[in-house]
This record gives structure tokens, C-alpha cells and sequence, in this order.
């Protein structure tokens, strides 16, 4: 489907999107994600994630943008959840699946700032497309905050989530980090960091050149293991996946495995592009949440001290994270139902949940340990 502004296309092809950036850039919006995913199987009409990507243009002297889109038959995956919401429609006999749904598959991940939004003209000519192929409902997640108000202009629901972030101010040492924070967060930070090199439990970093299968295949039992303990199944991503992806990222990819007694007990996932490092997965043997907080957080931050890597996503969720200086702040997603008498319902709910976020975010901003 398309027309002169955009288009949809049912999978990706390197040659159809040539502005797309590559993995000089960032390794969420690059040919190396979305061919992994296909060819890997992840993202397939088998897996409720039937690619249907969205190419755009703000007018027609310039080209083409890329936008991940898949029309999907369930809500696995997306971390901003509407579970409740489809439930209420299936109650009263409607059905809300397939529906479309922008974003990075299995990955709370912001689309590109640099991104320029599609006008409010072209983005209600696509809204209106999608109502023959999305039974219920069109959803742009975590999309760029200079977009909110374009998309608020068609009518969009916003919907808020909380993100965070650890910013590197050109630190030259993680003792510099330290110097921010106050005496007592600071002195809790080294005693943490001190009881998991008292376990007898060494780092091991891996990034670059020593990114291969092996290492890959040394980190995947703990991805799935994460997925195991918290929903009973082994994840969304197989093996060949991370395979495709990290391999031909090798220089944007950092690997943590932590090790007692000459075995691996904990691994860590981390990618990266010159402005920011993305914590993605975490996997332990053992129940120890100060070893979480090594290898996730503070072996991150020194990461982007020695890279220079100026900000650090550690992912989503969690008071811990603004404990140990991770600031929080809001991204939106935009929802269309289309049905009108529902779509209006779900704004007061909406915005009682975005009032609700705003609160939550200013107490997590009273827990930051800043000086």
C-alpha cells in the first residue's frame, strides 16, 4: 500500500531503504536489527510480529525516512503494555488483533531524535490506510519528543513512559562519578562494589574484535534464563539472532560475564553508538542483586568513561536505578483507536495514567543522590 508521501512493505530489504543508517550509527535503527530478526525468524508472521514497515517523506523533494512497523496478534514484547485494554474489547465481543504497531521489536528503545516527524496530513492519510489492514487500533511507541506535538494535532492518545538516564560529564575516572553523588551514596556505591570482589566473583569485559560466537553463545544461557524465572518461557530472541546482530555490530557490542569458581555465573548485554550505551539483558545463576548493580550499572558507567560515550540507557523500570544516579524522564507513545466512542474513553484513561507518571517521576527524581 501506498502513496506519494509513504508506503508500507511486508519485510525489509536492504536496497529499498537507502537512508537508512548502518551500524556506524545507532544498533537499534540499522540494516543489521531488522535483516537479524527476519532472517532469524524473530520478527515473522509465525511470532505475531508480521513485518509491515512504514516509509515516509515530509514532502516530495526529499527521501524516503524508515519507520519499523509490524502488525502484530498480540502485545508480547512492546514493555508499554495494553493487555488490559484488549482484554475490555474482547469482553464486549470485538476483536483487537491484528493491530499495527511502530516501534524496535522486544525492545523499549526510542526511535531517532534525529528523525524528522511526518506532517499532520500525512500522518492522518496513514492512520486512514492502516484501518483496512489493523483491526482496532494504529501505535507509534516511544517515538521522539519533538513529535508529540504533531501527533497530538491528529488526535493522538499520548501515553507516557519512564526511561533513564545516566549522563557522563566527561568524567575521567569512576571516582569522578562518585564526587557528584553525596557522601552517603557514595560511600554505600564502593561498599557495593567491594562485597562482590570479596566473593571471590572476577569482570570480564568483551567487546570489539572479541565479539564471536563463542562469546555470544556464553551469554545466551543467561538471556534466557531471565526470561525463564520471570515469564516461564525462554525468551523472544533465539540464538541465531543475537548471532547475526552482534557479529556484524562486533564494534558497537559490549559483553560482561562475571565468574566464581573458574564457571561463567552472570552475564550482561550492552550496545552502543557514539551518544549513548543501551543495557539490554541481564541472566544470573545466582540470586545477588549487588552483582546485578556491577555488571549493569557500574560496569556500564565505566564503559562510557573509558569510550567517552556521553549518556547511559540502562533500561526501563526501577527505583534502584535513580538510587545510583540514573535520572528518570518521560517518552511518548501515540495511540489511534478507530473506533471513535472507545478511542475516547481510553483518553481519560490515559491521562489519568500520564498524571499518575508525572507524580511517580518527580518522587524518583527525590531519590537521586546527587550532590
Amino acid at each position: 500500500m501506498q502513496s506519494e508521501q509513504f508506503e508500507f512493505k511486508s519485510s525489509f530489504h536492504v536496497d529499498s531503504h537507502p537512508n537508512l543508517k548502518n551500524t556506524t550509527e545507532s544498533p537499534f535503527y540499522s540494516k543489521a536489527f531488522f535483516q537479524s530478526l527476519e532472517e532469524s525468524g524473530c520478527a515473522s508472521s509465525e511470532s505475531g510480529w508480521q513485518p509491515y514497515h512504514l516509509s515516509y517523506r515530509t514532502d516530495d523533494t526529499q527521501p524516503y525516512h524508515f519507520l519499523p512497523g509490524y502488525l502484530k496478534t498480540h502485545s508480547y514484547g512492546e514493555y508499554v503494555f495494553d493487555w488490559s485494554i484488549a482484554d475490555a474489547v474482547q469482553r464486549n465481543g470485538i476483536r483487537y488483533y491484528p493491530k499495527w504497531v511502530c516501534q524496535f521489536p522486544f525492545s523499549p528503545i526510542q526511535l531517532p531524535e534525529t528523525l524528522t516527524s511526518p506532517n499532520v496530513e500525512t500522518i492522518n492519510d496513514i492512520r486512514a490506510s492502516l484501518e483496512s489492514v489493523s483491526q482496532f487500533s494504529a501505535q507509534w511507541l516511544y517515538i521522539p519528543e519533538h513529535w508529540r506535538e504533531t501527533f497530538q494535532e491528529t488526535g493522538g492518545l499520548i501515553r507516557d513512559s519512564l526511561f533513564f538516564n545516566w549522563q557522563n560529564e566527561n568524567f575521567a575516572s569512576f571516582d569522578d562519578h562518585l564526587a557528584t553523588l553525596n557522601s552517603k551514596r557514595a560511600k554505600d556505591v564502593r561498599r557495593e562494589r567491594r562485597k562482590v570482589k570479596d566473593l571471590g566473583i572476577t569482570i570480564h569485559l568483551f567487546d570489539d574484535d572479541n565479539i564471536n560466537d563463542e562469546i555470544i553463545e556464553r551469554f545466551y544461557p543467561f538471556y534466557r534464563l531471565t526470561y525463564l524465572k520471570r515469564s516461564g518461557h525462554s525468551g523472544y530472541l533465539n540464538l541465531e539472532f543475537f548471532k547475526r546482530w552482534l557479529t556484524a555490530l562486533n564494534n558497537q557490542v559490549l559483553i560482561i560475564i562475571a565468574r566464581a569458581n573458574n564457571e561463567d555465573i552472570a552475564a550482561a548485554l550492552f550496545v552502543y553508538d557514539q551518544n549513548t550505551l543501551f543495557g539490554r539483558y541481564w541472566g544470573s545463576f545466582v540470586e545477588n542483586q549487588l552483582l546485578h548493580f556491577e555488571c549493569c550499572y557500574y560496569q556500564g558507567m565505566e564503559y562510557c568513561i573509558a569510550k567517552n560515550i556521553p549518556n547511559f540507557n540502562p533500561g526501563v523500570q526501577g527505583e534502584h536505578k535513580a538510587r545510583r544516579g540514573f535520572q528518570p524522564y518521560r517518552v511518548p507513545s501515540v495511540y489511534y483507536f478507530f473506533d471513535r466512542n472507545i478511542h475516547r474513553q481510553i483518553r481519560q484513561f490515559f491521562s489519568q495514567e500520564n498524571d499518575y507518571m508525572m507524580d511517580y517521576m518527580r518522587e524518583l527524581k527525590d531519590l537521586l543522590p546527587f550532590r
